[in-house]
């Protein structure tokens, strides 16, 4: 599913790239576009309403825009979903058959205008999947549901079934932190106005003070994570460099195995709590196939069988980036940090906005800057006056922004203070004179902003001390040896890995030879121990 809403004020190009062969839905929702295949010369104008269906397989769709507010709607189905719905649907099997006999279809392969139960069906994925968690089996109905309809078939959308739409994270939450941001009103939410009270009574020079210590405490903190994030990096290169291909060897035989199991399950009757261990096996060979080496689709979908919830290929800034570059080659920002900061994250986010021309979300939620808050307001307006030279103009009248700015204006966009703040005690408050200029209310708020900021170098260091590496950083520290020490530990490890996998083999092996349902048990429970 892919949702755009978007206001532009200059005339943009996006692209469609399918990974995996698809048939598209495409919904119009506000304004009209043009729409090709990159192929082609000739395009097809949409509409404001138009639904339109057409096999895409793994074609690059141009989507172009003029200036002006526009929104749409995509739904993406592999091919087999088509071809299932065809046996019970008619109207289904001509597109059917352009999918198994064509390398694509037209654009206008149906296009129809769409009515009032289309909107109510993306009304309802939409509330659906941004009020709660939900799970890929509803997510699967509601999708089908609005193919049928907009296609003229009526339909009834079942209730929930018991267990696909929780309240807690066991399925994938589609709202970002950034949208959650948005949704403020007010310079500051409920909870970060109640720490702020608890300044109140405070004389200044007990705000100073406590400043000055919870500044110095936050920049050690600060130091002592970049450090070990050096580390890291340091000692994975070394790691990935030693293993070489085994992990590539030991991630196919866990699949394999996870494979095996899968195929014997069916010829045998399970009670719940053998399928609970049977499940339990398989889910974890699968995170050990997946634990260094990217998964393929099929894999996925074998995880996605045994799991309650969808398995999420963790898609980070870096990632993104790269997939940037496919679309915009000159798109190239050098930042180390860029996983885990939220300094990085605005720069970047900063960067797509100039590199598309789109702007930003709280546009699409029909927050104008005449509803931002005043406070915002100025403290922006304040900021940018003491940042001016990180500006610069061309001749040509190019306009050239530092990383202060962006981060500046991209806060600005989002309504987030706490960057601003946290921009301002970064770049003034080694100045004491500066901070003893400064009133109680804003040492308060300067204060939030270090604790706010504190709260993400606990994530950073969750981050860190979860990642499969991390022990080899306490390698590097207590030897002398440094990096010849965590070459002798990787080293170590990987004649561990070879010997592992070779267990491994034994377990395959008797797999391939199971004839019965205790034998079958007796290797699955040898596994899980």
């Amino acid at each position: 599913m892919r949702a755009f809403k978007f206001e532009l004020n200059k005339p943009i190009t996006l692209y469609s790239i399918p990974s995996d062969p698809v048939l598209t839905f495409h919904f119009q929702v506000y304004n009209s576009q043009k729409t090709k295949f990159v192929q082609e010369d000739k395009g097809m104008l949409l509409f404001e309403q138009n639904n339109q269906i057409f096999w895409q397989n793994m074609e690059t769709v141009k989507y172009e825009f003029e200036q002006g507010l526009f929104s749409h709607f995509n739904l993406f189905f592999r091919p087999h979903v088509i071809l299932e719905l065809a046996e019970k649907h008619p109207v289904l099997r001509e597109l059917a058959m352009e999918i198994a006999t064509s390398k694509r279809t037209d654009l206008d392969f149906f296009v129809t205008v769409a009515g009032a139960d289309i909107d109510v069906l993306i009304d309802q994925i939409y509330d659906e999947f941004h009020q709660a968690f939900v799970s890929e089996r509803r997510f699967k109905h509601l999708a089908e549901c609005l193919l049928l309809c907009s296609m003229g078939i009526d339909i009834t959308v079942d209730p929930p079934a018991p267990g696909d739409i929780k309240k807690d994270d066991e399925f994938l939450d589609l709202e970002s932190d950034v949208i959650g941001i948005l949704a403020r009103q007010e310079l500051f939410t409920k909870d970060q106005k109640h720490f702020i009270a608890q300044y109140k009574y405070f004389t200044k020079q007990m705000l100073l003070d406590d400043f000055n210590l919870k500044k110095q405490a936050y920049i050690q903190r600060k130091k002592a994570v970049r450090i070990k994030q050096k580390h890291l990096a340091k000692v994975k290169e070394c790691y990935y460099e030693i293993m070489n291909d085994v992990l590539n060897v030991q991630a196919s035989k866990f699949f394999l195995m996870a494979e095996l199991i899968d195929h014997q399950v069916d010829k045998y009757e399970w009670n719940n709590q053998e399928k609970e261990i049977i499940g339990k096996v398989i889910i974890l060979a699968c995170r050990f196939a997946f634990q260094d080496v990217p998964p393929l689709k099929f894999q996925i979908e074998l995880y996605n069988k045994w799991s309650e919830k969808p398995y999420m290929n963790p898609l980070g800034f870096n990632h993104f980036k790269e997939l940037l570059k496919k679309i915009k080659p000159e798109f190239t920002i050098d930042l180390p940090d860029l996983e885990v900061s939220y300094e990085s994250q605005a720069i970047f986010m900063d960067h797509v906005q100039d590199l598309f021309g789109y702007r930003p979300l709280d546009h699409y939620k029909g927050l104008k800057n005449i509803e931002k808050p005043k406070e915002l307001t100025v403290l922006y307006q304040r900021l940018m006056r003491k940042f001016l030279d990180e500006i610069s103009i061309s001749d040509a009248g190019e306009i050239t922004k530092s990383d202060v700015i962006r981060i500046l204006d991209f806060s600005y966009d989002t309504n987030d203070p706490i960057s601003m703040l946290m921009l301002e005690i970064k770049h003034f408050s080694d100045d004491k004179q500066y901070v003893f200029a400064q009133d109680s209310d804003l040492l308060s708020a300067w204060l939030l902003a270090l604790a706010t900021y504190d709260v993400e170098l606990d994530e950073q260091l969750f981050l860190l001390e979860h990642d499969p590496r991390f022990e080899l950083i306490t390698v590097y520290n207590n030897s002398p040896k440094k990096m010849g020490a965590v070459e002798e530990h990787v080293k170590l490890e990987r004649n561990l890995i070879l010997q592992q996998t070779d267990l491994v083999d034994k377990h395959i092996k008797h797999l391939k030879e199971c004839q019965s349902k205790n034998m079958l048990l007796n290797i699955i429970n040898l596994f899980n121990c």
